[in-house]
């Protein structure tokens, strides 16, 4: 087995094994609602997350499209070209023709999309805000800081993974 950069550094390497340890579950958590009723329909993780993913901008601009986000989820491209013409079926994106490759389609949340990725977002808000009440006034900004530095880490990651 090879070294690693962290061998010589065992208080980093039990923090990375705790952060691949404890992500996961979170992920877990939300990907286990595999249905939302909301205003606009019942809908299920894969639309909401697809809507959550062009939300937040978290491809870089010429790869928010069908590829992008196959890649993106490690699904066949068709797959998701069925996701994303419900969505726009739906009016929750729209597709338009990429100015300078015709042969790529580019993709945008709408208003409607907008309102439905924050409407669960506020659900799942609404849970983690019950969860955390338990943990006293005290820890609050040291967990803060640390969601900010795992949220740091996981750009980084992500910068890793596109490059």
């Amino acid at each position: 087995m090879g070294r690693t950069p962290i061998d010589g550094e065992p208080e980093r390497s039990e923090l990375a094994r705790a952060i691949v340890a404890s992500l996961p579950k979170f992920g877990i958590w939300a990907s286990a609602s595999r249905q939302f009723d909301t205003p606009y329909g019942r809908l299920g993780y894969r639309r909401i997350s697809i809507l959550w993913v062009l939300r937040h901008k978290l491809l870089p601009e010429k790869e928010t499209n069908a590829s992008g986000l196959a890649q993106l989820y490690r699904v066949q491209p068709s797959v998701m070209t069925r996701a994303l013409a419900s969505l726009e079926a739906d009016w929750f994106i729209t597709r338009t023709v990429d100015p300078d490759d015709s042969r790529v389609i580019r993709l945008a949340i709408t208003e409607r999309g907008l309102e439905l990725s924050r409407y669960v977002e506020d659900l799942y808000i609404d849970e983690v805000l019950e969860a955390i009440s338990l943990v006293p006034n005290e820890r609050l900004a040291s967990l803060t800081q640390s969601v900010g530095e795992l949220d740091s880490i996981a750009d980084d990651l992500d910068r890793r993974r596109f490059a």
